[in-house]
């Protein structure tokens, strides 16, 4: 039962991502569940109505860099290493045309921020896109 239990990390909070129009933007919990790596494929779940984001290791070669890890020419952009910023943006137009396409009840009019959850025995963060988080509501200050 251990295996399956996963614990709230105050620090960090609720994984939530943002859905815009030009991209997805990942909050430092939805980052640090990813484990920060350099690329990310992005899949979509249509009849979950789901999105799926699974990190994708880089490739040394001797001491040289060369990107994702082969047979994944799927990936994105996701963190440089030397990136101190805990949210990251991935900026695609085109990935957000491919999610409207594949779910076409959904459509991106602005930004909508969603509840994200880590599925660790598969290695993938799963964002749901059926549980949009409510906006809060501003005071009004006199």
């Amino acid at each position: 039962m251990e295996s399956v239990i996963q614990w709230f990390d105050p620090s960090l909070g609720t994984p939530v991502v943002t859905v815009s129009k030009t991209g997805l933007t990942f909050n430092p919990a939805a980052v640090a569940l990813l484990d920060s790596p350099a690329f990310v494929e992005v899949g979509v779940d249509p009849k979950a109505k789901a999105l799926v984001v699974r990190p994708v290791q880089r490739q040394i070669v001797g001491e040289e860099d060369t990107g994702p890890s082969s047979g994944t020419e799927r990936a994105l952009p996701f963190r440089r290493p030397a990136s101190g910023k805990p949210r990251v943006r991935v900026t695609s137009r085109d990935l957000i045309r491919f999610i409207e396409a594949s779910i076409p009840d959904f459509t991106v009019s602005g930004s909508e921020r969603y509840l994200a959850r880590f599925e660790s025995n598969a290695g993938y963060l799963v964002v749901d896109l059926k549980q949009p988080l409510r906006r809060r509501r501003r005071r009004k200050t006199v």
